[in-house]
């Protein structure tokens, strides 16, 4: 189905439910329709991967169990915003306005972070250490940030934690946002061992994160 036509049906979605104010109301349609244009991205770059037989999946750079927790955890941060945005009212209070623009305005950041890192990648994507050879990425995005996509991941639970405000919400976005550090440094070790002096030079200029 076309991006068009999915937003025509959140549209439809979110005039059916009862009043809300205006302003959230258009906030709500645009971090669901950016989770739309998030899903389109990851299918797109899972076919194109499938079909030059490239592996989307790794292996966990560090203990699995831990790995899948930090996955889970992030994930059901995720799903608090999802939720919020659809108008399942998950919040310990009611949100004001000014906190609903800031979670819009951080979740909107956090995609172009995701969107561009997905582009510069390409079919070299991977979620966890690659079982195959791979090239150091070091143009667009990862000119500012080595690690553009966790950027962006870990804007959303701040995002979500703004705009879905409760307890069990801030526990999963911290816990998913500890372990993926646990990963990232992980990986930097990893990349160190792949590429040895271009991979020191590169971490000399830019920083992990931002």
């Amino acid at each position: 189905m076309a991006f068009s036509q999915r937003l025509k049906q959140l549209r439809r979605y979110m005039k059916s439910l009862p009043p809300n104010d205006e302003g959230k109301n258009m906030h709500n349609i645009t971090i669901l329709s950016l989770f739309v244009v998030f899903g389109l991205i990851v299918t797109s770059t899972g076919i194109r991967m499938k079909f030059n037989k490239k592996d989307f999946l790794g292996k966990p750079p560090i203990n699995k169990g831990l790995y899948l927790i930090g996955k889970v955890s992030m994930g059901l941060s995720w799903g608090f915003l999802i939720a919020q945005a659809a108008r399942v009212n998950v919040t310990s209070f009611t949100v004001p306005i000014y906190l609903s623009w800031m979670g819009a305005m951080a979740f909107t950041i956090a995609m172009i972070f995701v969107a561009l890192s997905f582009y510069e990648l390409g079919i070299s994507n991977r979620f966890g250490i690659p079982r195959v050879k791979i090239t150091l990425k070091t143009n667009g995005i990862y000119r500012i940030s080595r690690n553009p996509m966790y950027v962006g991941f870990y804007l959303i639970c701040i995002a979500s934690c703004i705009y879905a405000p409760n307890s069990l919400n801030l526990f999963f976005s911290l816990i998913g946002i500890l372990i993926h550090h646990k990963i990232v440094i992980a990986e930097e070790n990893f990349l160190e061992q792949e590429f040895k002096s271009g991979w020191l030079k590169y971490k000399k200029k830019v920083r992990r994160y931002l």
